[in-house]
């Protein structure tokens, strides 16, 4: 006998159907589950990134505060603070330059009075505005170079923040009269250091760019992260800047079957080292230096005209 009909085999068909669609829709639900999973991975990198930084950050300026408010070497006068509250830049950099220095005055007092009598000369016409810390994020101080404007806090009030500060704006000016200005107002060593300048900007955007991109826009910004990024300062730091001459070397020391020559290979001086000497040479203090045979000088300048780290 021939049994009724049933809809069993279409029912079966159906439900194989629909434990097939959830069994892709399980695959699809593990899939994204996989996909959060290592989102938030990502994120979390992403977060103690973040937070690693921002200590960091904390933590500069916690020694930035310690090292440039230090009684023996960046106190200021009443009478320069008094200066400084009523916006006279040029009143604060003609003292400085006139500061009396003797035999035992220490070394970084007679660099930084050299550094201020070249900025003096300048003749620059930044403002300097008192401000609370919170106004620029905690800082000590800070340049806008957009308004040409040094903002300064009570307790950034030292010779040192204060001069570094200035020594940012007078860069500013020489590379703003190199790209936009009157070129022939530069000296031949000013417009040389820019060269430089531009040279280790590009030397170090293959490698560096990626960590720092808003610093590689322009060379403002090279130099302006350059002069208060501690993280770009320690990267160009651990890059090498090897001349013409180091190459040839290097090129003969792979030529060489014994390797000998490898001994007088000269060493390397970093591009945060280079950068520190081109912008005493765009100061303009590396010269008296370097006629004195003092090119030692001219480094130990150039680590007091920026914020060292290393």
């Amino acid at each position: 006998m021939t049994g009724m009909p049933t809809l069993a085999g279409t029912q079966q068909d159906v439900n194989f159907a629909k434990l097939g669609v959830q069994l892709v829709e399980n695959n699809q639900q593990l899939s994204e589950g996989e996909k959060r999973e290592k989102q938030n991975i990502i994120d979390r990198q992403e977060q103690v990134r973040r937070e690693s930084e921002e200590q960091g950050e904390k933590d500069r300026k916690t020694r930035e505060a310690y090292e440039r408010n230090k009684p023996s070497n960046s106190s200021l006068s009443n009478k320069v603070v008094q200066m400084i509250v009523s916006g006279d830049l040029q009143g604060v950099l003609d003292y400085m330059s006139d500061v009396k220095l003797d035999s035992k005055s220490a070394p970084t007092k007679r660099i930084m009075k050299t550094v201020a009598q070249a900025l003096a000369a300048m003749k620059l016409n930044t403002k300097i505005v008192v401000v609370e810390a919170k106004q620029i994020d905690g800082d000590l101080a800070q340049y806008d170079p957009v308004k040409d404007v040094i903002y300064v806090t009570r307790e950034g009030m030292s010779s040192n923040t204060i001069l570094h500060e200035i020594i940012h704006a007078g860069t500013v000016k020489v590379i703003n009269e190199y790209l936009y200005g009157n070129k022939s107002s530069l000296s031949q060593l000013q417009l040389n250091g820019i060269r430089q300048l531009e040279r280790i900007m590009e030397e170090t955007r293959g490698s560096l760019a990626a960590n720092h991109p808003a610093a590689y826009t322009n060379l403002f910004e090279f130099v302006s992260y350059a002069l208060t990024s501690e993280l770009l300062q320690q990267d160009l730091h651990d890059e090498a800047a090897v001349d013409a001459g180091a190459n040839r070397l290097l090129k003969d020391l792979k030529e060489s079957k014994t390797g000998a020559i490898g001994k007088i290979l000269p060493e390397l001086k970093s591009q945060w080292t280079k950068f520190q000497l081109v912008i005493a040479r765009i100061l303009k203090v590396r010269d008296e230096y370097l006629t004195k045979g003092k090119l030692d000088k001219a480094a130990e300048i150039g680590r007091a005209s920026c914020r060292e780290r290393v």
